[in-house]
């Protein structure tokens, strides 16, 4: 078990968060807030050039071509997810813990989004992704760990139950059991 005092010792380890619930400046470029919180400095000045040079090189690894520039927000929602995403990355993370990410997006931005978990995972970068839309567990996971109460009940591997045992971990029962069909 590892406890962390705060989000920033947790960001030392290595560990990245996007949040269900965005957590940008609307009235702030992309650049400034991928870098919100550990600036580059030029002598006594923030080095906007670096911030936006830097900030252009995380969002062409995601392979978006939104310009560092841009106040986020004149940005649609899944733009908002990137920069989230080329946020926690400035941190150089090892894990990134995704929290029910596609409550928001659109089906299209979904499919983007999940191309981008898996160029992180193709970099080496572990992925823990929290939902509740277990038709999402095939097209981006390895394996399941249900969890129930805040307790571990059980890991699997994406193949090895069937969405019916999924739901009997995640509830503690037969869900038949409870609601039964009537016709």
């Amino acid at each position: 078990e590892v406890y962390f005092k705060d989000t920033n010792a947790a960001r030392a380890k290595g560990i990245g968060i996007i949040h269900q619930e965005l957590s940008l400046f609307p009235n702030m470029t992309v650049y400034q807030n991928i870098f919100m919180g550990h600036e580059k400095k030029k002598g006594f000045f923030l080095d906007d050039k670096a911030h936006s040079e830097g900030a252009k090189k995380i969002l062409q690894r995601l392979e978006h071509e939104i310009p560092p520039e841009t106040m986020v927000g004149d940005l649609r929602v899944g733009q908002q997810q990137m920069v989230e995403i080329a946020k926690a990355l400035s941190f150089n993370p090892r894990i990134m813990v995704f929290d029910e990410p596609t409550a928001t997006l659109s089906e299209r931005e979904v499919d983007s989004l999940f191309a981008q978990i898996h160029r992180l995972k193709a970099e080496g970068i572990g992925i823990i992704y929290v939902s509740h839309r277990m038709q999402e567990f095939p097209l981006i996971g390895d394996r399941i760990t249900i969890l129930r109460d805040g307790v571990k009940i059980n890991t699997v591997g994406i193949n090895d139950c069937t969405n019916e045992e999924l739901v009997n971990m995640m509830v503690g029962r037969s869900v038949e059991q409870v609601y039964a069909r009537t016709e």
